[in-house]
């Protein structure tokens, strides 16, 4: 399979993807054209980010409605973590030491 594993094939069967520097004008306009014909827009960025980019999620459904938006995060929109980034030791160790 062209050198990727057969889990990796059916997981990602019929997906496409891209690459964009979304510190570049031309590529904030490629991603803004893309999500102008999207049903979905799914961000897992550090807090902030993209609405420091221009796509906040607010101002992305003001400009089209039927645009699904999820944003994930490492520990939700508010709370005491809210704001930080999620690394992959700190979530286990926060996770095992909930009640």
């Amino acid at each position: 399979m062209n050198g990727d594993s057969a889990y990796f094939v059916w997981l990602n069967r019929g997906k496409e993807s891209v690459c964009l520097d979304l510190k570049d004008e031309a590529d904030k306009a490629i991603l803004a054209a893309m999500i102008a014909k999207a049903d979905v827009f799914i961000q897992n960025l550090a807090p902030g980010a993209v609405e420091r980019m221009g796509f906040g999620l607010e101002d992305l459904l003001e400009a089209h409605p039927s645009l699904i938006c999820c944003s994930i995060t490492g520990y939700g929109i508010d709370g005491p973590y809210s704001q930080q980034r999620p690394m992959t030791c700190w979530c286990r160790r926060k996770a095992a030491s909930a009640p």
